[in-house]
């Protein structure tokens, strides 16, 4: 859904505002919301500049990965690492 959404509003918002929100969601303490979090960034990763990428999405990934061990926090964060090399 975060996908459709995304190609319908300005990208210096989904930049400035949505991308920085999921991020901090990573650390939240319920996990499904991490997961939620990660998903919706996955759906979206491949419209962000570079510039972005490495400065806020990277950072926030080392993050969620730091906070557990959970399988599928761990296959989506890999997914996502996969995608952006």
């Amino acid at each position: 859904m975060l996908e459709k959404l995304s190609k319908k509003i300005d990208y210096q918002f989904l930049k400035n505002k949505i991308i920085p929100k999921l991020t901090l969601l990573f650390k939240d303490q319920n996990i499904d919301v991490r997961k939620d979090a990660l998903k919706a960034l996955y759906s979206i990763v491949n419209l962000v500049d570079s510039q972005t990428l490495s400065l806020v999405i990277l950072p926030g990934l080392e993050s969620a990965r730091k906070m557990d061990s959970d399988p599928m926090i761990n296959a989506i964060i890999n997914k996502m690492y996969n995608m952006m090399t």
